[in-house]
């Protein structure tokens, strides 16, 4: 025979529903017979004893039906209402939220919380890098160089000039309003007839956002 004064784990872990299956059972009545006395649907009697909270009205108005139902049975109000309490504020444990138990330090880092949070911060990283690499264009100026700055400076004597540089493939030059088709690498070359005296070369360069960059490029001729 168990001691009542030692409690099994049972009693201890009994929920309302069960306390209330076996409150009406010990009494005879049936749910029916309840809802009939008590005036109250059949269905919130189902939901109290199967135990289904999400299927029952406000709080207020549940504990209100509770205490009417443990009159009827004669069982403890205090108790229905504590376990009715304990159950609706049991938190759901989620996948981000429940404890973890590491057994070493190579638990610690390789779970699957890790292995979902380094995969959205290298998501993240990457559409970052993205949006930069795409988007950097349309606020800089075009990418403009040329091999040798300094011919913009220089007197020369010869009547023709190589003009020769870079910009980026995906871009368009035109030199001296003549639009100059640039190799797979972005590399231009461009014969200038110059005149004697100042000779002054226009240089536009537009990117595929329509920016454009314009260069004025200055050059001496003398006289032969």
């Amino acid at each position: 025979m168990i001691n009542s004064a030692f409690p099994t784990k049972k009693i201890l872990d009994e929920t309302l529903a069960e306390y209330l299956v076996a409150g009406r059972v010990a009494s005879g009545l049936s749910l029916d017979r309840i809802a009939e006395e008590l005036s109250v649907s059949k269905k919130h009697l189902e939901a109290l004893e199967g135990g289904r909270f999400d299927s029952l009205p406000p709080d207020v108005y549940t504990i209100g039906l509770l205490r009417r139902y443990c009159k009827t049975l004669g069982l403890n109000e205090k108790r229905a209402i504590a376990l009715f309490k304990k159950r609706k504020n049991k938190k759901s444990v989620s996948f981000f939220t429940r404890p973890v138990i590491y057994r070493n330090f190579l638990d610690r880092i390789l779970t699957y919380r890790n292995f979902i949070f380094l995969l959205i911060f290298i998501l993240l990283c990457s559409l970052g890098f993205y949006l930069v690499k795409t988007l950097y264009p349309l606020y800089t100026n075009p990418y403009f160089e040329l091999d040798d700055p300094e011919v913009c400076t220089r007197t020369v004597s010869e009547e023709t000039l190589k003009l020769s540089g870079s910009i980026k493939p995906e871009e368009k030059i035109w030199i001296n309003s003549e639009e100059i088709s640039p190799d797979k690498d972005g590399r231009f070359y461009s014969d200038i007839f110059l005149k004697s005296g100042e000779n002054k070369i226009k240089i536009k360069i537009v990117n595929r956002f329509g920016r454009i960059r314009e260069e004025t490029c200055t050059v001496k001729k003398s006289e032969s």
